[in-house]
């Protein structure tokens, strides 16, 4: 729930701020088999895409790091590093982490992926867990 606010508040704040964006992921642990790393920065894309400030030339640009109607991991890691690269900040909200498996690899390689980029902001929920914590153990609070 408190999620959701901070999205909607971010969402109203930046609203008229074409450099930057707001993007929303929910883990559900009745899809952990489905929920990964590749399908929580393909989702990142397509909310990026949703907007309204991509031009025909932008999106013929980003064709360039497609190799297919699925792309791999590796793929969908560069186009999102170029898509984030373009916004002067994004904000990216992540639900009820702790419902994803805990060898996930959204826990393990999507989070350190995510802290890497310096105009990224990370929103992360969760219940506590150590496992957690440990992943976020540098991380500014």
């Amino acid at each position: 729930m408190i999620s959701a606010i901070i999205v909607n508040d971010l969402n109203v704040t930046f609203s008229n701020d074409l450099y930057a964006a707001v993007i929303c992921l929910l883990c559900d642990y009745k899809q952990q088999a489905e929920q990964d790393a590749r399908e929580f920065i393909a989702t990142s894309i397509k909310q990026l895409l949703d907007s309204d400030t991509w031009t025909p030339e932008d999106l013929l640009q980003l064709s360039k790091y497609s190799s297919g109607p699925r792309l791999p991991y590796i793929d969908l890691a560069d186009t999102y590093r170029v898509l984030i690269a373009r916004y002067r900040c994004v904000f990216v909200a992540i639900d009820a982490l702790d419902e994803t498996r805990e060898d996930s690899n959204i826990r393990k390689d999507l989070m350190p992926f995510m802290e890497s980029m310096t105009n990224l902001r990370l929103l992360v929920t969760s219940r506590h867990e150590k496992a957690i914590e440990g992943i976020f153990k540098n991380a500014g609070r």
